[in-house]
């Protein structure tokens, strides 16, 4: 984590944001409730969107049942699965509705997904046991303790800071013309940001295979 902002900080600048720092009206708690319920939630939608496959992005082994997969508890969104034979990880594509109806009964190494929220069923049905790995965005982290923090990459989470100051002001009906165009700006700012973080080389995956359904080879990825 580059730049750890903490909650206690994030307050801190949210009532100075918002003219209430001594206003014993607004506790902490309803602070912490914006930042959790809304703002940082926004500010984390805007990274993934920007650089999905980058910091934000989780990798582990999901638990399969028959054909289910089912994933942990913090999942959010899916990035990609993989089936791992003899040391090598094959990407599965995301079936169609056609794909899972005709497929679904079949019973062999899967080689396609469909994805059901908060799990996914394997096409074909495995037909032994398989290992698994997938990479994955968890939820946003609540924040709790005033000393857990979020990394504040380029000065991102004064996002959050303008949308939770002007939903305060919001409350008691004040003009938050300003910063309703600060808070734009800043979306305009990370998302443009975002998308060229990682500026060394463009994706890409590893050919191994040498057609279109190319394995990938992850080293570290899974043991």
């Amino acid at each position: 984590m580059a730049r750890p902002v903490t909650l206690e900080q994030l307050i801190a600048r949210i009532r100075r944001r918002a003219d209430m720092a001594d206003d014993p009206s607004v506790t902490d708690a309803d602070i912490t409730d914006i930042i959790n319920c809304s703002s940082w939630p926004e500010l984390y939608d805007l990274r993934i969107r920007g650089y999905g496959n980058d910091s934000d992005c989780s990798a582990g082994s999901p638990t399969v049942t028959g054909a289910d997969m089912q994933f942990p508890t913090d999942f959010y969104a899916l990035r990609k699965i993989f089936v791992v034979d003899n040391g090598r990880a094959t990407a599965l594509k995301r079936a169609t509705d056609d794909e899972m109806a005709s497929g679904f009964g079949s019973k062999g190494k899967p080689t396609h997904y469909f994805f059901t929220g908060n799990a996914c069923l394997l096409l074909p049905e495995p037909d032994a046991t398989y290992q698994y790995a997938f990479m994955y965005y968890p939820s946003a982290p609540v924040l709790v303790d005033p000393a857990d923090t979020i990394d504040d990459v380029n000065g991102w989470t004064e996002f959050i800071v303008v949308d939770a100051a002007m939903q305060l002001l919001q409350r008691e009906e004040s003009d938050v013309s300003v910063l309703m165009a600060q808070k734009e700006a800043l979306r305009q700012r990370i998302q443009q940001a975002a998308a060229n973080r990682d500026q060394a080389s463009p994706p890409r995956v590893t050919d191994v295979a040498g057609g279109q359904d190319a394995d990938l080879v992850l080293t570290g990825f899974y043991s």
